[in-house]
């Protein structure tokens, strides 16, 4: 007699091969993965995915980051353009009313003070919850106090109105109010700079301060005519005019530097554009190598599965062939 248990036992343990196989490949064309778990993959395949997996997260946050960095530099553009237009259109205004020799002071002051009030405003821009131009100070609005800016500068214009001003003395002594005294916040003189890491090695800065001299230009020049008392004499009224050129003066020079300012703030806008484009060519590639470690051939594995099929029926017919040699038979 013939004994068929080893070759029984070598079949089922062939079928119970075939069968994991078949499931893994059923899993494949299903998934498009060659597994469910990091240890599905050959050891190579595994560290490729969780390095490049890592690298991809990385690389997420710095695009969040560049995004994010991205928006305040908008509204802090969007800011300065708007001081920018006011101070712009107040010196074209003032300059239309140059010739006059009998100024309309409720006129000119109110104009003014309305570019003053928008200026005012936009220093205090916010994005989300930080002020922009408070550097780390970022809650707590940069100009808080528009009474102690009114207060400096009336007493500064009714000094000259009887003095004898010029247009660079009128500059000169606007200059000597600064920061807290043009109504900032005292903590803004505190405040460091903000910066954003934006790749491994790299941080941006982005700091634009409420304190910059072209902001404070476009204070002083707006405070001094907004502050104008209605002259009485001729001599007040020639000083009235002194002090407007002074203004004018002071709105250019602020222009100027706020045109400055938005170049440089529009050259680290580039800056996180590139870096953001280089982010994304290294995300495609990692993408692409993740691919490599971990999605299947269908394509081989639909072929496999289709010859396993034929190797599990052959191992079936024999496993009933060998049922069919059994002990009984021989009876």
């Amino acid at each position: 007699m013939v004994s068929t248990i080893g070759q029984s036992l070598n079949n089922q343990f062939i079928i119970s091969s075939l069968q994991n196989r078949l499931l893994d490949l059923q899993n494949q064309i299903a998934t498009g993965k060659k597994g469910r778990y990091f240890s599905d993959y050959s050891s190579l395949d595994a560290s490729n995915s969780i390095i490049y997996r890592r690298s991809l997260e990385e690389l997420d946050t710095y695009q969040e980051t560049i995004n994010t960095v991205n928006a305040r530099i908008t509204a802090m553009d969007d800011a300065m353009l708007s001081i920018r237009d006011n101070a712009d259109e107040a010196k074209a205004f003032l300059y239309s009313l140059i010739q006059d020799t009998a100024p309309q002071t409720g006129m000119i002051t109110d104009e003014l003070s309305q570019h003053l009030e928008s200026v005012e405003q936009r220093l205090n821009t916010q994005f989300g919850d930080r002020y922009v131009f408070a550097g780390s100070d970022i809650s707590n609005a940069p100009f808080d106090s528009p009474a102690t800016l009114d207060t400096n500068f009336n007493t500064l214009v009714t000094t000259n109105m009887v003095g004898t001003p010029t247009v660079t003395s009128i500059v000169n002594d606007s200059r000597v109010f600064n920061d807290m005294a043009l109504g900032l916040s005292t903590t803004l003189t505190t405040a460091s700079n903000v910066t954003a890491r934006i790749d491994k090695n790299t941080d941006i800065d982005y700091t634009v301060f409420a304190n910059d001299e072209g902001f404070e230009d476009v204070l002083r020049g707006m405070s001094l005519v907004a502050n104008l008392p209605n002259p009485t004499t001729q001599e007040e009224q020639d000083n009235f005019w002194t002090i407007v050129n002074g203004a004018i003066s002071l709105l250019e020079s602020g222009i100027e530097r706020i045109d400055e300012m938005q170049g440089l703030l529009g050259n680290r806008a580039n800056q996180l554009d590139e870096k953001f484009s280089a982010h994304a060519d290294l995300q495609a590639d990692f993408s692409i190598f993740i691919g490599d470690s971990e999605d299947a051939d269908i394509t081989a594995a639909t072929i496999e599965l289709q010859d396993l099929d034929l190797q599990l029926q052959s191992a079936y017919q024999l496993t009933a062939q060998l049922n069919a040699l059994s002990l009984i038979n021989f009876i």
